[in-house]
């Protein structure tokens, strides 16, 4: 996260505070294709795997599972940090 310094930047450190076994279940990853400016995780822990996506230039935060949902919080959000622990908690972390 010290490379990164675009939208979203902080939802990490939110989550270490707030949901640190969750944070424990991250594996980070950065493409050199395309959107190289874009940091992922993936989230691995018993049956449930989500995705995160920080995207700077659209100011969004990403998140995904391979199954049921995707939604983009963005600075249009007036807490996007909020929404975003809020979403996986209720969406991907009530399941494990």
């Amino acid at each position: 996260m010290a490379r990164y310094t675009g939208f979203g930047k902080h939802l990490f450190t939110q989550m270490a505070e707030r949901i640190p076994g969750a944070f424990d279940n991250l594996k980070f990853f950065r493409t050199t294709d395309f959107q190289s400016e874009d940091v992922y995780a993936i989230y691995t822990a018993l049956n449930e795997v989500f995705a995160i996506q920080l995207d700077p230039d659209c100011t969004v935060i990403c998140l995904w599972d391979k199954e049921d949902y995707h939604v983009e919080i963005g600075d249009w959000s007036p807490n996007a940090y909020e929404e975003a622990i809020n979403f996986m908690h209720e969406h991907f972390l009530s399941k494990t």
